[in-house]
């Protein structure tokens, strides 16, 4: 068994804080110019502190479990628009020759302003396959279940999938693709 773990100080610059737009949104809905317009984006500079905890466990030569959690906290020099989030996954991974195979459910809980503000329920699958020691093709999709506090008309599913190809050239440092 194996934990890993690891703690971070991040400072930086925003300049959307509260990830917005000066554009006028009436067309998108619909809707004469001018009836839905948004804040004006926000700049700031912030600071975060984030932690996180895996335990690793191999169940056999070909499989093991895992659990994490994670916390993350970012404060605005303004004090405006506070963001923490917090998480736990469990999972479960099966390797068979070429192929390898993971299952992941994870939680999570957003506050916003130091109130709740969402929460996420998701499930994770992905199939590895190494067709050479250069070569590799991951397929992978997610399915997650986003349920808003304050407002239950934002609760939605969301679905993901994708493809990655990686290749390794037989070059110095070894670049990939």
């Amino acid at each position: 068994a194996v934990w890993r773990g690891s703690f971070d100080f991040k400072t930086g610059y925003d300049s959307n804080i509260n990830a917005s737009t000066d554009d006028d949104l009436s067309a998108l809905l619909g809707l004469p110019p001018g009836s839905v317009t948004s804040a004006t984006p926000q700049e700031d500079s912030y600071g975060s502190i984030a932690g996180m905890l895996v335990y690793s466990k191999p169940l056999s030569a070909n499989s093991d479990f895992s659990f994490s959690t994670n916390a993350n906290h970012r404060e605005n020099a303004s004090g405006d628009l506070s963001q923490t989030t917090a998480g736990a996954s469990l999972g479960y991974s099966y390797r068979n020759g070429s192929n390898a195979y993971n299952l992941g459910l994870m939680a999570n809980h957003f506050m916003l302003d130091n109130s709740p503000y969402r929460d996420m329920l998701g499930l994770n699958l992905s199939w590895k396959h190494t067709a050479s020691a250069q070569t590799s093709m991951t397929v992978f999709g997610s399915a997650s279940d986003l349920i808003y506090d304050d407002n239950p008309g934002k609760d939605s599913l969301f679905f993901m999938g994708g493809l990655s190809i990686q290749h390794l050239f037989e070059a110095r440092y070894r670049p990939s693709l």
